[in-house]
């Protein structure tokens, strides 16, 4: 028996770096994992019995989060695991060279994201 078998876990950012390791990790512990992110997965977790959904997220959306745990729980009834892992840096990568409209979508993205799932999540 793998330490995740029949969990449920949604992992933002899930296509790239620490997100797809996350869900890559998960998947060959046995859960139900959801990839949630603006770009689809390069490449698929591995391993006997793994199980991925791509589901196509702006974190910084409530909107969007209201579909995504919508979806979980028609599919699955429940979430057990949530993994934040989405994220962005500042365009330029200082300050001085970030627009305004850069630094609210790193804002959005960083902060508001994280903010709609917690008070989504709590809803459900």
């Amino acid at each position: 028996m793998r330490r995740l078998d029949g969990r449920v876990a949604i992992v933002t950012g899930g296509s790239s770096g620490i997100g797809q390791a996350c869900v890559e990790r998960f998947a060959q512990e046995g859960a139900h994992v959801v990839v949630a992110d603006i770009r689809e997965p390069q490449r698929q977790a591995s391993g006997e019995g793994s199980d991925f959904t791509y589901f196509h997220l702006d974190v910084a959306d409530e909107a969007a989060w209201r579909e995504l745990m919508s979806f979980v729980n028609s599919r699955w009834g429940r979430l057990d695991v949530l993994i934040n892992a989405a994220g962005v840096s500042i365009d330029g990568d200082t300050v001085e060279a970030c627009t305004p409209e850069a630094w609210r979508r790193t804002l959005d993205v960083n902060l508001d994201g994280t903010f709609w799932v917690a008070s989504t999540r709590s809803e459900q």
